[in-house]
């Protein structure tokens, strides 16, 4: 009988891998993985700018290494004509870059906005 390896490793796709060569990335990435304490699934929000974007990358990592499921959602609020429009987007980038086998859920929220000023 032969004995197994019981090391296992942990395989980061290419595209987090090469992002993480980068030493300035890579350094944040470690000061984002130290000051959390996560050890369950845990969901993330996404708009589309820059700093959920960056969180949305460095949560999928943070979700890879420690073995977690992420969850990330996109809330279309429709309080603009174009927010479909930008949540769609954001949805594409998200499955391209971040979400191959997850799913993004778009919420929508109808509220009633006063047609007169506040």
């Amino acid at each position: 009988m032969s004995r197994k390896n019981l090391s296992v490793t942990i395989k980061i796709p290419k595209f987090f891998r090469d992002k993480l060569k980068n030493k300035k990335i890579n350094n944040i990435y470690k000061r984002f993985e130290k000051s959390l304490n996560i050890n369950e699934s845990f969901a993330v929000a996404v708009s589309g700018g820059p700093d959920s974007l960056a969180l949305a990358f460095l949560a999928k990592i943070y979700s890879i290494k420690k073995s977690l499921s992420a969850k990330f959602f996109i809330v279309d609020h429709k309080l603009r004509f174009e927010s479909t429009k930008e949540a769609k987007t954001v949805s594409l980038l998200l499955k391209k870059k971040l979400l191959k086998r997850e799913i993004v859920i778009r919420m929508r929220f109808y509220l009633e906005v006063p047609n007169h000023k506040i």
